[in-house]
């Protein structure tokens, strides 16, 4: 995870000059990934968001992956046309899109034009499965989870909550992916938090 983390800010770097404040959100692996860079490098951000996420010190394996999604996942990795792929992954990952078939569609492009290998899936799934979260992050931090996550239980995001005493907002019908099942309240959460925030 901490590979992932520093090839990520390396290419974040040259655009932070002059500009700012920011503020990171990730989900899901990118939530682990957000957790390791702040932990690395607390003064990079002015706070954290973390959404449907987990670390191998906050929950079983079974609440990490849910036993239903371990099929999505060995989907994932196995050579399907990118549209039934991407399907597979939707209905897991999301329960509030109206048309899936769409999306898959449009998934499936971005597939096409950039095709993710099968050993990166693999390598990211290892990363995930041995990350254990900072003890503690030196920076505000938001958690956010959906009530209705398929693949990780929202008891693991609420532990992260409880561990960095951070505020904690659970979605009553949104899946694991919650920016793409309601953006709206994504936002309105981020919103109302940043503006207390900059209030206190």
């Amino acid at each position: 995870m901490r590979g992932i983390a520093e090839d990520l800010r390396a290419r974040w770097l040259p655009l932070r000059d002059g500009k700012g404040p920011w503020r990171l959100f990730g989900i899901s692996l990118g939530g682990m990934v957000a957790m390791q860079w702040c932990g690395d490098h607390p003064r990079d951000f002015e706070g954290v968001v973390l959404g449907n996420t987990s670390a191998g010190d906050v929950g079983m394996p079974w609440e990490r992956m849910k036993p239903g999604a371990l099929g999505m996942v060995l989907r994932a990795l196995l050579p399907l046309d990118p549209r039934s792929r991407e399907r597979s992954i939707l209905r897991v990952v999301t329960s509030m899109v109206p048309d899936v078939e769409r999306l898959a569609e449009e998934w499936a492009g971005y597939h096409r034009e950039a095709p993710l290998p099968r050993a990166t899936v693999a390598r990211q799934i290892a990363a995930a499965v041995r990350f254990r979260a900072p003890a503690r992050l030196e920076l505000p931090v938001l958690v956010l989870a959906g009530g209705a996550d398929a693949l990780t239980s929202p008891a693991c995001p609420r532990r992260l909550a409880q561990r960095y005493g951070a505020p904690f907002e659970e979605h009553p019908r949104a899946g694991h992916d919650l920016a793409l099942d309601d953006p709206d309240w994504v936002a309105e959460r981020l919103r109302k938090w940043a503006l207390a925030r900059a209030a206190a």
